[in-house]
């Protein structure tokens, strides 16, 4: 697979590499970093013996070709996404540049929500059945999903319009920011530009993002690295979760439709709201104020963490486990933050190390393909 469209691949569409001169690691991850714009990481929570579990999502090549669950996921999700769009999932999934449109939206979320869901059903096969789910913007859809609260033809269905109308409030001159800042502390900088930058996802306790005007906003980074606050523009042209998303909400309702959500197998954190989610508030307008509220990740992360203490970001590379980190950190607990994958690496190597993690703390798991060593998470 051709590296730019693995590292689009991974969970986080509209994927953007962020450079600054600064060689400290943003909340983000590494200097050389990735960041959600439709947003796709997807963070799950299971309650474990004496524990509690959670991961944040989606990469897949080497996984499509050798585990039977992944693959079967993702070609069930190009099936029912052909029936909308046409083009298939899993073709996109393997092309070369130029060919592969990583830069498209209404392309880049449809991949990020089969693998998201993908991860969780080959983690769920070896035993990693999370107890609680919540997804940070597009990764809510995968995380109903997995919670059983949609099925996977309303989902797919949800995740084609969700990303379809975002390419008509795409322009050059919008553009996405994060600060390692807490939103109130980014206050002060954003006084008298209320209608043209807000907030767009608190991460973790001292992590936003910002979206809006790309003017404004490279202002904003450019003053605040002068005073050498750690923060960067994100290439991207998409101001998701901000008052840009306005013009489409009525359309993205309506295109969505009737979904017929059903109550769950798993409890649901909304990060709209930061609290548990009825299954009955799964409609067309509840996602479409996904994509237009902040994802409040940092607030539903907390709730987590009042009965969990094992947190994993399920990824192709590790994103908002500083985040996790911040929050876990502000919470005085003692919960464990993992990831499963880091670009570069072997795609099953990253899960089987979640799994030998989860092994040391004596949470029981099965190693796919390998001598079983236990049986299902109790």
């Amino acid at each position: 697979m051709h590296p730019a469209l693995l590292d689009q691949a991974t969970g986080f569409s509209g994927f953007a590499v962020l450079e600054t001169a600064d060689d400290r690691r943003l909340a983000l991850g590494d200097r050389d970093f990735f960041l959600p714009v439709g947003y796709d990481s997807l963070l799950l929570h299971g309650p474990l013996p004496a524990r509690g579990l959670s991961f944040v999502q989606p990469h897949p090549g080497y996984l499509f070709r050798t585990e039977p669950a992944f693959r079967s996921v993702l070609e069930e999700c190009d099936s029912e996404l052909a029936r909308h769009t046409g083009w298939s999932l899993v073709r996109e999934l393997f092309l070369d540049e130029p060919e592969a449109r990583t830069d498209d939206v209404g392309v880049m979320q449809p991949i990020i929500f089969a693998i998201q869901v993908g991860i969780a059903r080959w983690l769920e096969e070896a035993g990693v059945r999370p107890g609680a789910v919540t997804g940070h913007s597009i990764g809510e859809i995968a995380a109903s999903v997995i919670a059983g609260i949609l099925d996977l033809p309303d989902a797919v269905r949800l995740v084609h319009h969700y990303s379809d109308q975002q390419r008509r409030v795409a322009s050059p001159n919008s553009g996405m920011a994060v600060v390692e800042l807490s939103a109130a502390d980014l206050s002060e900088h954003l006084r008298g530009l209320e209608g043209s930058v807000s907030v767009a996802a608190r991460n973790g306790p001292r992590t936003t993002v910002l979206a809006g005007d790309r003017s404004e906003l490279e202002a904003i980074v450019a003053n605040l690295q002068a005073a050498d606050v750690l923060c960067a523009m994100v290439r991207v042209d998409l101001p998701a979760h901000s008052p840009a998303i306005d013009p489409i909400l009525a359309d993205l309702e309506r295109a969505i439709g009737e979904l017929t959500p059903r109550p769950g197998r798993i409890p649901m954190i909304s990060s709209v709201t930061g609290q548990a989610l009825d299954w009955r508030q799964a409609t067309a307008g509840y996602f479409a104020q996904n994509l237009r509220q902040p994802v409040l990740l940092a607030d539903s992360t907390a709730e987590l963490l009042t009965g969990h203490d094992v947190l994993v970001e399920v990824s192709a590379h590790p994103v908002l486990a500083p985040a996790l980190r911040q929050s876990v950190e502000e919470s005085g607990t003692a919960a464990t933050v993992l990831t499963t994958m880091r670009r570069g690496q072997d795609d099953r190597a990253g899960l089987i190390e979640v799994l030998e993690a989860l092994g040391l703390l004596d949470l029981k798991v099965d190693f796919p393909g390998r001598q079983a060593r236990s049986a299902e998470i109790g």
